[in-house]
């Protein structure tokens, strides 16, 4: 794949099903959204836009984001 734009930047919460970068495969010109699958916050990015990532590469380390403990009386 070929990374198009980060659409988040390092350090952003990112909610689960929102778009982090766009992407294209091969010489193809449509362009893919990649979506957050969990709730988390983008780290270190390691694929920077316009690069190629080859398969199992690391694009960008994430750390889910705990979800809100709701007390009940």
């Amino acid at each position: 794949i070929r990374l198009e734009k980060w659409l988040k930047k390092k350090g952003d919460t990112v909610a689960k099903g929102e778009a982090i970068a766009e992407y294209t495969v091969g010489r193809g010109r449509t362009v893919y959204v990649l979506l957050a699958p969990f709730d988390l916050t983008l780290g270190d990015i390691f694929v920077e836009y316009w690069d190629k990532a080859e398969a199992g590469q690391t694009l960008a380390l994430i750390t889910p984001v705990a979800k809100s403990i709701q007390s009940f009386r």
